[in-house]
């Protein structure tokens, strides 16, 4: 048997990000079951790829807004995280997402994974867990942190440093 699988995942499921983790949890599940298919069918011809799209310029950002009623603890937390994406995020314009899927379709020799992304969100992902949470937690100004935290925070990035420590560490 010869073919082509591509399945469509996010950056969202390397760098999850908050008031998303249904979306997050989905989308790192996709990878699991591409990476798993590809591995299996692989003896068969069959390449799996997977497609990581950052954001894509459409109506999900306006279905989101607001998502969480006004009475919820988390309800400041979550505009200050949307008025932040809504502001940053570099969509990208959708011809430019399908021309990826069009490459991916067609390549002579596709690749396990494709990242379709200006944001930068796949850079954060390599971080150590640790890091990436005090950048978004940070940039974010999700929550406030002591300076006894920070210090923690410092002190824990330093020693991530000098062991090399992979990055869910």
């Amino acid at each position: 048997a010869k073919g082509r699988i591509l399945m469509c995942s996010s950056i969202a499921a390397i760098f999850p990000i908050p008031f998303a983790a249904p979306y997050c949890a989905s989308k790192a599940a996709v990878e699991g079951l591409s990476d798993s298919l590809r591995r299996e069918l692989r003896p068969t011809g069959v390449d799996v790829s997977i497609l990581e799209f950052g954001p894509v310029q459409s109506e999900i950002f306006t279905k989101t807004r607001g998502a969480l009623a006004l009475d919820s603890p988390y309800a400041e937390q979550e505009t200050k995280f949307q008025d932040f994406t809504f502001t940053t995020a570099r969509p990208i314009p959708a011809e430019k997402a399908s021309k990826v899927v069009v490459d991916a379709m067609l390549s002579r020799r596709p690749r396990t994974r494709y990242t379709v992304n200006d944001s930068g969100a796949a850079l954060l992902g390599a971080l150590p867990d640790t890091w990436g949470d005090a950048v978004l937690g940070t940039v974010l100004r999700l929550y406030r942190l002591s300076g006894k935290e920070l210090d923690d925070i410092r002190e824990k990035m330093r020693e991530d440093r000098m062991r090399g420590q992979p990055r869910n560490g």
